[in-house]
């Protein structure tokens, strides 16, 4: 993630989401969703809140070899076309 990604957009538009959230989202998803709005997007879910089903949403864009994060936000629905993983319950 650019420097300008986090300065100017995520920590400007939602200041909701840390450095902290991010890597949790990334390294931790409870789901992942092909974007239905850009095939060239992966959307990244891990629950925020179990009792207002809120989700932090982290949206990953591919272009060519070279991934970034485009943007994140929280959310309280999960959406996209395609489920690409889901975290094993227990």
């Amino acid at each position: 993630m650019g420097r300008s990604v986090w300065a100017d957009h995520i920590k400007q538009s939602h200041p909701e989401i840390s450095l902290y959230h991010l890597a949790r989202v990334l390294g931790h998803p409870d789901e992942v969703w092909r974007s239905h709005r850009r095939g060239d997007s992966e959307l990244y879910y891990l629950l925020k809140s179990q009792d207002r089903r809120r989700y932090w949403m982290v949206v990953v864009k591919s272009v060519g070899e070279q991934q970034f994060v485009a943007t994140a936000m929280t959310r309280t629905t999960i959406s996209g076309s395609k489920q690409i993983y889901q975290r094993e319950r227990r």
